[in-house]
């Protein structure tokens, strides 16, 4: 039986204040995005990666806006991510809800791509250079519904409950802010990938559902291998990145939850309950300095 730790763990203290504009993250921003045919293995972060891509690294000599260049051009990356999903919802004939729900999603991740990058310019780094991506080709109904159960009823997932941690925990009152909007984000962008779950899985033969299940697994037992990597320099000490305990507690509480669900029939599935526990989505009661 997994044990759920406590809330006080994960939880979330969600601001409201615009921290993009009080930034001054609306400016113009470029990062790198390239797809190769696979993927760079690293710590979980928030964010879907599309298909094939690989983070090209960069030669940032601080250690931590390396680590926020890294997540500027992760949430860039997802930007393309929901954009390709978006257009294959539409191809598969998807309810239009779905559809507008995608494209609303990748209007978070410019927003994200922008916060991100404001920080890396609080930091002293200067942003990437844009890379034009590859043409992607058309996908089967199973493998859009493999990458979505991989990257959003799973990753995205534990990537909320991460930013929620973040958001509480960060030494920054920029970062809490800017982490307390991407939990928030991130929940949604999991409820939309449970519901995208749920959708396909009806339309897909039993052996491909099975597969989906494999997929699951897999990309739960990958985050378990990638939380106890050691985290760059001075990232714990930011309030950036939690304890191994910590992850471990986040990852327990969704694997707790997925497991479950995969068992539900085509069609009747929710995002994890945790979401909706550990992200809270009332404002912060005082925080002058996230005002």
């Amino acid at each position: 039986m997994i044990r759920r730790p406590p809330r006080s763990t994960l939880s979330s203290s969600s601001a409201a204040s615009d921290v993009y504009k009080r930034q001054g993250a609306v400016a113009p921003f470029t990062c790198q995005v390239r797809f190769t045919d696979c993927y760079t293995p690293g710590e979980p972060v928030c964010g879907r990666r599309p298909e094939g891509w690989r983070d090209p690294g960069s030669d940032l000599a601080a250690p931590l806006a390396a680590w926020w260049a890294r997540q500027m051009r992760l949430e860039h990356a997802s930007v393309a991510a929901f954009a390709r999903l978006a257009d294959e919802l539409t191809a598969h004939r998807a309810p239009a809800p779905l559809v507008a729900l995608a494209r609303r999603s990748r209007r978070d991740e410019v927003r994200h791509t922008r916060a991100m990058a404001a920080f890396v310019r609080r930091a002293g780094a200067p942003a990437a250079r844009a890379v034009g991506s590859s043409p992607v080709a058309e996908r089967s109904l199973a493998a859009m519904a493999d990458e979505n159960a991989v990257e959003g009823c799973v990753r995205e997932a534990f990537g909320a409950l991460l930013a929620a941690w973040q958001a509480k925990h960060a030494r920054d009152p920029l970062a809490r802010s800017a982490f307390a909007v991407i939990a928030r984000d991130e929940a949604r962008h999991a409820g939309l990938a449970w519901r995208v779950h749920g959708w396909a899985s009806g339309r897909l033969s039993k052996r491909e559902r099975a597969e989906l299940d494999g997929a699951m697994r897999a990309a739960l037992a990958t985050l378990a291998g990638e939380i106890e990597a050691e985290p760059v320099a001075g990232l714990r000490e930011a309030g950036l990145w939690p304890d191994r305990r910590a992850l471990r507690a986040a990852l327990a509480t969704l694997a707790g939850e997925v497991s479950p669900a995969r068992l539900r029939p085509p069609g009747d599935h929710v995002p994890p309950r945790a979401l909706a526990v550990e992200v809270h989505l009332r404002p912060r009661r005082s925080s002058r300095c996230a005002r």
